[in-house]
């Protein structure tokens, strides 16, 4: 096979409206490896795991933390799929807890820390690493936020994760000239993290009422538009000519 895309966050939102595009559209050469967390949830939105190998699709269960022991059945994986072309496309991110510093907790803090920071920057090192012992192209997508530019009260461990995986996807791009990074600002989508943040007491997040006022007035940009964006200029082909929000040098 010559093209792999490994779509991570896609029991929700965005990566879950991805995969269903390159289940629907399906792509010559093409492979999806579909990174899920909650196996149940997968199930419940696409169905036979056999039936999505038939079109390509291909289930992996996978948890960015600092639990790293599905390394070596990713790689075999790899391996059996074959391609010369890998596009990761990075979409799973945690906003919990939202609350201020000094209430967080170490638990909580070690959560989101080893999704939004650790898991990722170990998954990317490892996909580098093996991309270029075997001579395979590698692009890698990432969903950016205004929050890693923006801080905001509540959103201390998310705006940072957020801010702390731009400057390192800058950085590989920097020190690896063959590899593709762009980073996708899509403004703010209608998922399940927007239902989070507005559910969320003013007293710990003060603008709540903006985002609750946002969903009201209908101005949520819809997950489906976004994967159609970026499945067309990031999936179908690699894209960047005309991307104005490709990383900033």
């Amino acid at each position: 096979m010559e093209k792999l895309i490994i779509i991570s966050g896609t029991t929700g939102g965005t990566g879950q409206e991805i995969v269903k595009r390159c289940y629907h559209k399906g792509i010559e050469d093409f492979n999806t490896i579909a990174l899920y967390r909650d196996e149940k949830k997968f199930i419940k939105f696409f169905g036979n795991f056999d039936d999505l190998k038939e079109n390509s699709i291909i289930p992996f269960k996978w948890e960015f933390s600092g639990n790293f022991n599905g390394i070596d059945k990713l790689t075999r994986l790899l391996q059996l799929c074959c391609p010369s072309i890998i596009t990761f496309i990075h979409t799973a991110y945690e906003i919990k807890p939202i609350e201020k510093i000094g209430n967080i907790g170490y638990e909580n803090i070690c959560k989101n820390i080893s999704c939004n920071v650790t898991g990722i920057v170990m998954f990317i090192d490892f996909l580098i690493n093996y991309a270029t012992k075997h001579n395979i192209k590698l692009n890698i997508f990432n969903m950016d936020s205004g929050a890693a530019y923006h801080p905001l009260k509540g959103w201390g461990l998310y705006s940072a994760g957020k801010a702390y995986i731009n400057m390192f996807f800058r950085t590989i791009q920097l020190e690896s000239s063959g590899i593709n990074v762009v980073t996708y600002e899509p403004g703010v989508i209608d998922t399940p993290m927007q239902k989070t943040i507005r559910e969320t007491n003013t007293s710990v997040f003060e603008q709540a009422g903006e985002f609750i006022s946002y969903y009201v007035n209908g101005k949520l940009n819809s997950p489906s538009d976004i994967a159609e964006d970026i499945f067309n200029r990031f999936i179908k082909k690699w894209d960047v000519c005309n991307f104005s929000t490709s990383i900033k040098g």
